[in-house]
């Protein structure tokens, strides 16, 4: 899949390559757009994402596959 769709245009995401670690920034039917930092944007087709449900703001890990997942490290828990 191309960065070349509406919703990748919109957000200026390139297309997602190997494990990136992020905030879901907008979904659609076919795209999911991840912020990875840095103003820098990547998008996802929803035909490879499996795993933990996607929600706009969450912060998810998704893997090379598809894969999405909570952060390692990221334990709900820690105290700051």
């Amino acid at each position: 899949m191309g960065a070349s769709s509406k919703l990748a245009e919109q957000w200026n995401a390139k297309a997602a390559v190997g494990p990136q670690t992020g905030m879901i920034a907008a979904i659609s039917d076919a795209e999911v757009i991840q912020h990875i930092g840095q103003s820098r944007y990547v998008v996802w087709s929803t035909n490879v994402l499996s795993g933990a449900p996607l929600v706009v703001g969450k912060n998810v890990e998704i893997d090379k596959d598809g894969k999405v997942q909570e952060p390692k490290g990221h334990d709900k828990d820690v105290k700051r």
